[in-house]
Formats: structure tokens, C-alpha cells, sequence
């Protein structure tokens, strides 16, 4: 921390201890955080910081889930260092699969834009895919003559389903984009504080 003048130092372990199945979640979670533009590789539960990092979760007025969020918004200068990951010594991690479940969880739904991004996603997709299904009923009715009333009512289901599908795609998109630029904002309030 002294050598690089360092805000944050995080001990990245050369090897973990942890079970496969547990190591491979952790590995997936930074994946999926990853999609949002934060590296999250270089962090560990296992750091030193200055009291200037500290200083910025008495600004905050929001509760704090996800602690490493708070870490990187409030530290200028962050590295990393190998260190050796040791078994434990003692006693039973509290965290159980659910709740490490659970935090994963919070952290893709409440601390990333992933959600929002998959919404806006899925809406474009599935409209795409209702008004090709439409076309092809117009099409069966016009060249078969499908039975009467069937083909309207299959069309007006597709269609509408569609055009709310774009409609919750664009909402999500303009949300996505509402969280972004809040996000940047209380990071500039932060470091102006």
C-alpha cells in the first residue's frame, strides 16, 4: 500500500481453498458482473485500505449490500497482490450456499443493469419473433383460407404481444439508462464530498 501510494489493496489468492462448486459460482458471479463493465477479478474479501475509503460510506446515504461496489466508488487507487489462500483453521463458514445464493442474487438484480439489459433484449427479440408468427398467419388465411375468425383472433394475440414486449423493451432501456447516470451522479457527489 505505501509502495504504490495505494488507496485499496486487495490480497488475490494464488489458489483458493474453497470447495469447486464454490469457486466456480464465485468465478461465474464476476463473469455476469463483468457484462457491466466492472472487474471484479482483482478483489477479494481479504484487503487493506486508507481511512479515505472509509470516509465515503459516512456520505452515502444508501444502504450497502454489496460491499465491494462501495470499495471501488470511494478508493482512487486500487491494486492487488498475490497471496496464499489458507484452509481454515477452525470452525464453519456462517455464509451456506443459500445465503451466498442470495447475495449473488442481490448483486445481479439490485447492483448491476443486467436485468434491464435482458428485458430490453428479450422484448426486441420476442416482438421480432410475434410479427414474423402474424405474417405467417396472414399468410396461411390468404393462400388455405384458415377457418374464419381463427387467424384474426391468433394475429391480434401476436401482434399485441409484440408491440408490449418492444414497449417493455424501450422502458427497461430508458430505466437502464436513468441507473446508469445515477450511478455516475452519486459517484461524482462522492468524490466532491
Amino acid at each position: 500500500m505505501e509502495d504504490n501510494n495505494s488507496d485499496l489493496v486487495y490480497g488475490v489468492y494464488q489458489k483458493k481453498k474453497h470447495s469447486a462448486f464454490r469457486n466456480f459460482a464465485s468465478w461465474m458471479l464476476k463473469r455476469i458482473m463483468h457484462i457491466d463493465g466492472v472487474n471484479y477479478n482483482e478483489t477479494s474479501s481479504f484487503r487493506v485500505m486508507n481511512s479515505s475509503v472509509i470516509k465515503g460510506f459516512k456520505r452515502d446515504i444508501t444502504p450497502v449490500y454489496f460491499l465491494e461496489e462501495m470499495l471501488i466508488k470511494n478508493a482512487g487507487r486500487i491494486k492487488s497482490i498475490e497471496v496464499e489462500h489458507g484452509n481454515r483453521a477452525e470452525g464453519k463458514s456462517s455464509y451456506s450456499n443459500f445465503k451466498l445464493f442470495q447475495m449473488a442474487l442481490t448483486m445481479i438484480l439490485f447492483h448491476s443493469s443486467i436485468p434491464l439489459k435482458l428485458i430490453t433484449r428479450f422484448g426486441l427479440l420476442m416482438s421480432f419473433v410475434f410479427f414474423v408468427i402474424g405474417v405467417y398467419f396472414i399468410y396461411i388465411k390468404m393462400v388455405y383460407n384458415a377457418p374464419l375468425g381463427y387467424t384474426s383472433i391468433i394475429v391480434a394475440i401476436f401482434f399485441s404481444t409484440g408491440l408490449i414486449m418492444l414497449s417493455l423493451g424501450v422502458i427497461g432501456e430508458f430505466i437502464r439508462k436513468i441507473w446508469i447516470s445515477q450511478k455516475r451522479l452519486d459517484e461524482v457527489v462522492v468524490l466532491t464530498k
